[in-house]
């Protein structure tokens, strides 16, 4: 448990542990006024209670207070009690207000930490990792602040009014408060010893149920179609319902664990209460003696009790998350990918060169690419051909540099890909074969990721035109302003396809890369998609990854990748792929 706290205090930064010492502060004088406020209880009840209660002895009163008559002493008394609760609790509301204040700053400091962790990764982080895990830690992220920082603050706060409490009872009543504080503390030490081990196993169980259940959504929802097809529906709602159902139990289990403190310190306060009487009575105190100490042991009882309820159930909350914690922690210690945010496109003025690649996704596993080496030259348009399975799409994110070789090199214009990811990445526009489209407007999906201030809307409608999106796009009420929906639902599979075109070509970039992404267009349409980029001038490079070879025939260098290997095809090897032209026919 402690280190977790540690390993959440070595990520707040030194002005954040500024704040938590001020907090600590706080919280420390905060004890004071809670002893002060409970030590008026011993005068109030005794001039209550006693006829011949004197404050003459008391050294620190002025002497015009000493000499004031019983009931005027009361009047004071009860003014200062009065005040002195009022200050309290004003003060104590603002401490819990900074202290909310700076969990709350805090929590979202974390969450955006750990989100531009994961969205900073390198691409091969997620072939490796599970985006429900990566959602439902983000979701979870605040467990640093609620799992930790809060119960914590808890810690010092509560126990520190019961430290200073048990002090006060200790002056007053030495024997009886030791015995008392004795029960007290083998009773909450025996119920922590009983229920840590089983909370800590909850917790990990919650975090993995919960990272099945979101699991389950996103496979069911995001694959609607096929589970309507298929009639699956049930299929999921059962797997569904167990993990729910598993969840609810632990949830249960903990809830009662949760209120079993309060019970629990209710019966061993009535009779560590019963015990004190019973020390007090053996010492032949006064009946009165007894009734002010029993008056103080209640209002002490009163206020520490949810103190101490409040203590065990923050022992039991830093026990739950620890497990959530310290994945949390692990995955922010994570190496980020360079942003490179300023950094500016390449140019590209020679080509791309792949040196001697080879690629596989892992030791153990089977190469994909052997030893390929090909030169894509500036300005031309590059076709690639290749079966199912023999290394294309990997080609492709070997190129944007998702990927990198696990042996040989790719360069741009001579520079290695690896030195120059974020910039050489700039300067591709990409269009896959499915495309990603965001629940917003067309404008937005055109600019993908670009502020509506920075919008250069001439070129988002350039971009509808070139992809021959424009016409559709003017004639609907909304224009650039309509939603398309989730995954743009409100689409057809062409006008989708076309709106990644132009969200590609929305960038004017100097690379083109094609990786099927004319596949869900008809013959006509891609045809004059093709004459369209292909007009853009020669000072684009394109390269397409087709499935029709009519897309390809009258690209400048034509690749095959064959059994991991790529080559280009001469002209012989092209007829015999593509058949004689017409004018070759001699039509």
């Amino acid at each position: 448990m402690t280190s977790v706290v540690v390993q959440v205090l070595r990520r707040l930064t030194k002005s954040e542990r500024w704040q938590l010492g001020g907090i600590v502060g706080l919280i420390f004088l905060g004890m004071i006024l809670e002893m002060l406020s409970l030590s008026l209880i011993l005068p109030l009840v005794g001039l209550v209670t006693r006829e011949d209660y004197s404050i003459a002895t008391i050294s620190w009163l002025p002497q015009v207070v000493k000499e004031f008559d019983q009931a005027h002493l009361l009047q004071i008394a009860l003014g200062a009690f009065v005040g002195l609760y009022a200050f309290k609790s004003t003060f104590l509301l603002w401490s819990n207000w900074i202290q909310k204040s700076f969990s709350a700053r805090l929590s979202t400091r974390f969450s955006d930490e750990l989100f531009d962790v994961y969205i900073n990764q390198p691409y091969n982080y997620y072939l490796n990792t599970n985006s429900s895990s990566l959602i439902r830690k983000s979701q979870n992220s605040g467990i640093f602040v609620g799992g930790v920082i809060d119960p914590s603050l808890s810690l010092l706060t509560d126990g520190s009014v019961a430290v200073a409490l048990a002090i006060l009872l200790i002056a007053v009543e030495p024997l009886g408060t030791v015995l008392v504080l004795t029960t007290f503390v083998a009773a909450t030490l025996a119920f922590q010893r009983f229920t840590k081990r089983r909370i800590r196993h909850w917790g990990a169980e919650k975090n993995r149920l919960g990272e099945l259940q979101l699991k389950i959504l996103q496979q069911s929802l995001g694959g609607i179609r096929d589970v309507t097809l298929y009639g699956r529906q049930n299929f999921f709602r059962e797997a569904y319902f167990k993990q729910i159902f598993d969840n609810a139990m632990i949830t249960r289990k903990f809830d009662t664990v949760l209120i079993m403190p309060r019970l629990w310190l209710e019966l061993i306060t009535v009779s560590s209460l019963f015990l004190a009487v019973v020390v007090m009575n053996a010492q032949d105190r006064s009946l009165s003696e007894i009734g002010v100490a029993l008056t103080l042991y209640a209002g002490a009882a009163f206020r520490v009790m949810p103190s101490v309820n409040r203590l065990v159930a923050a022992f039991q909350n830093l026990a739950f998350s620890r497990h959530l914690v310290k994945e949390i922690g692990d995955d922010l210690e994570l190496v980020k990918m360079a942003k490179g945010s300023d950094a500016p496109p390449i140019k590209l003025n020679s080509g791309i060169r792949i040196d001697r690649v080879s690629f596989r996704y892992g030791p153990d596993l089977p190469w994909v690419l052997h030893e390929c080496s090909a030169v894509f030259r500036k300005g031309r348009t590059i076709g690639i051909i290749g079966s199912s399975g023999s290394g294309k799409s990997t080609l492709v994110d070997l190129l944007l540099g998702f990927l990198d070789p696990t042996k040989g090199r790719i360069f741009v214009d001579e520079q290695d890909v690896r030195h120059v990811r974020i910039s050489w990445m700039k300067s591709v526009g990409y269009v896959p074969q499915e495309i990603f489209l965001l629940d917003d407007t067309i404008e937005a999906n055109v600019a993908f990721g670009v502020d509506t201030d920075f919008v250069d809307r001439l070129r988002v409608v350039e971009a509808l035109n070139q992809a021959r999106l424009g016409d559709f796009v003017f004639n609907l009420g909304n224009g650039l302003e309509t939603v398309i929906g989730e995954r743009g639902v409100r689409m057809s599979g062409g006008q989708r396809q076309r709106l990644g075109i132009a969200r590609a070509l929305y960038a004017n970039p100097d690379v083109l890369l094609f990786d099927e992404a004319t596949s869900s267009l008809d013959s006509q349409t891609e045809k004059e998609l093709m004459s369209e980029i292909s007009e853009l001038g020669r000072t684009r490079t394109t390269i397409q990854i087709a499935h029709r070879l009519e897309t390809i025939r009258n690209c400048d260098d034509i690749f095959r990748i064959s059994d991991g290997v790529i080559a280009l095809l001469n002209k012989n090897e092209r007829l015999e792929v593509f058949g004689p032209t017409k004018s070759e026919n001699g039509q």
